[in-house]
């Protein structure tokens, strides 16, 4: 039972939602009531709390959370190598307890909330032009909707916007695109520059302008993105996140990475490589944005024996839509090592034994006392060989017991 914090059946019977935004140093756990549609509790994890947090996940939350919202990627627990170890532990423990929950990065959660505010309705292929003003500055994001909810497809930054004649500021903002919606928003509607944009930028366009008056809108807001996060398929307001942090993986010996996803790439992110079969763990690893100090992550472990029923290995690396990174090593069968018997019962007419040399290992194909085709030799691990420096001295092991 978490000492620390209250479970939150002591606030309500309600079924309820769950929102979870963080700073560096504090993140902020609010519940809403998914019949009452208002804040039924709230309380603050500090870092110092992080692990105190993690392991009470089932005792704070019950039955009755339809849905945990997370937007907590700049958060620094203490106690954790890095906040995607924290993320990893959070996410396991939800799915021991059955609670749906979706972790989400950059800018997406806020815009979600700007489509839900605005009420945008699309459908397949349409495109959406998101503007955000601050001060003088215009952010513009392109998205296209597809069938996994927003992506991402343009990014611009356009800066003394407030200079810009009206006609440039147009064509710098579109790009000769025609987008279905127009999102713009800001601190404020009375901003010379709203006012510019829609009076003199957009005049006969139909656009849709938010200020900051939305936030009250928090719940019904986030009860509309748990929908998501219960039901893939309700892509109504999904925006596709992008990568949250640089990530690399490592194997023992080298100091370049095998594989790397940057901070801001679309997701899902995913990579492949091809190795030898020898056994080597993986290292994963995250950077911090400041000090860009390499940070472990887990390690992926692969043994001996594991590797021993393979050609050759086959490395996958995948960051996932939240930002989860993931590598994989699973074994490959070579077709031709494994046709070799066949091909050398038609090449050759002289049944002699053949050996032959892969990578850093050796396979013995031979006619069996009793046989007339071609089969590995049990004695040489079969179609999996041994290495090639065993070779010699099986060869003097066959020659002593024959003596």
């Amino acid at each position: 039972m978490s000492d620390t914090f209250a479970p939150i059946s002591a606030s309500t019977t309600d079924n309820y939602t769950v929102l979870v935004t963080a700073v560096p140093n504090l993140m902020t756990v609010m519940v809403f009531g998914n019949k009452s549609k208002t804040l039924i509790t709230k309380f603050d994890v500090t870092s110092d709390d992080a692990m105190a947090f993690e392991e009470g996940v089932a005792d704070i939350f019950d039955g009755k959370c339809q849905a945990i919202i997370l937007h907590i990627f700049n958060f620094k627990p203490v106690g954790y190598a890095h906040v995607m170890k924290f993320a990893y532990e959070l996410r396991v423990k939800f799915a021991d307890n059955k609670i749906y929950s979706y972790f989400y990065s950059g800018q997406s959660l806020f815009t979600s909330g700007l489509l839900i505010s605005a009420k945008i309705k699309s459908t397949k292929n349409d495109v959406l032009l998101v503007v955000r003003v601050k001060n003088d500055k215009l952010s513009i994001v392109e998205y296209l909707f597809t069938d996994l909810g927003y992506k991402q497809i343009r990014e611009d930054l356009i800066e003394k916007a407030d200079d810009e004649p009206a006609l440039d500021l147009r064509e710098k903002i579109l790009k000769e695109t025609k987008p279905k919606h127009i999102v713009v928003y800001g601190e404020s509607a009375e901003l010379p520059i709203m006012k510019k944009l829609k009076k003199n930028v957009f005049s006969n366009e139909k656009i849709h302008r938010l200020d900051k008056s939305i936030l009250k809108e928090s719940i019904v807001q986030t009860m509309k993105i748990a929908k998501y996060v219960r039901d893939r398929t309700i892509i109504k307001y999904h925006i596709i996140p992008k990568c949250a942090k640089d990530f690399a993986v490592y194997v023992e010996n080298r100091d370049e990475p095998i594989f790397t996803a940057k901070a801001g790439e679309p997701l899902p992110v995913f990579k492949e490589e091809y190795a030898f079969r020898d056994p080597f763990d993986m290292e994963v690893c995250g950077f911090d944005e400041v000090t860009m100090e390499k940070r472990l992550i887990y390690t992926y472990l692969v043994s001996k024996e594991e590797c021993q029923n393979r050609h050759r290995s086959k490395l996958l690396f995948f960051v996932d839509g939240e930002s989860f990174p993931v590598v994989r090593n699973f074994p490959m069968i070579v077709d031709i090592i494994q046709e070799l018997p066949d091909k050398l019962d038609y090449a050759l007419s002289k049944k002699i034994p053949v050996i032959t040399f892969c990578d850093n290992y050796t396979v013995i194909c031979a006619v069996k006392k009793g046989e007339e085709n071609y089969s590995f030799l049990d004695g040489w691990n079969g179609m999996f060989f041994k290495s090639s420096k065993n070779l010699i001295r099986y060869f003097l092991a066959i020659y002593a017991r024959n003596m």
